[in-house]
């Protein structure tokens, strides 16, 4: 969630990155992750049409590079899901990185806190009927 709200939650095709690449959907996926996703049937479209779909794309690449960073380091993972695994070398990138992983993880405190004020945290194992509209080949399995 505050991945999404810190990327605006728009599902819509982001500007045209410095390297030709696109972002896709609510969660911003990059199209550099197609040739990934590919093999699960997810496509350009898909991420586009499909909000459950886009927000399970951005949970792998989320834990994707939370494993590369030994899968602790949810600061850096956040920062790599924004700037890529790449941008670590250029000073610029990485204060964009930076300054982005800071503003989701302020927003994650908010999202936390209003959830613990309110009592409202998501149980383990979520009735089925709050994914209905995560359904097709990459939504929940019965």
């Amino acid at each position: 969630d505050a991945i999404v709200w810190q990327e605006g939650g728009t599902d819509g095709v982001g500007d045209r990155d410095p390297d030709g690449s696109y972002d896709l959907g609510i969660a911003q996926i990059n199209t550099r992750w197609l040739s990934v996703f590919s093999k699960y049937g997810i496509t350009a479209q898909s991420l586009l049409d499909n909000p459950c779909e886009n927000l399970y794309a951005a949970a792998y690449v989320l834990d994707t590079y939370v494993q590369h960073f030994g899968g602790e380091n949810w600061f850096r993972a956040t920062m790599a899901y924004n700037i890529g695994p790449n941008g670590w070398s250029n000073p610029i990138r990485y204060r964009i990185g930076y300054r982005y992983a800071r503003s989701v993880m302020w927003k994650w405190r908010v999202l936390y806190e209003r959830m613990r004020q309110e009592k409202q945290f998501y149980p383990k194992n979520p009735p089925s009927h709050w994914l209905e509209d995560c359904s097709g080949p990459h939504g929940p399995q019965e």
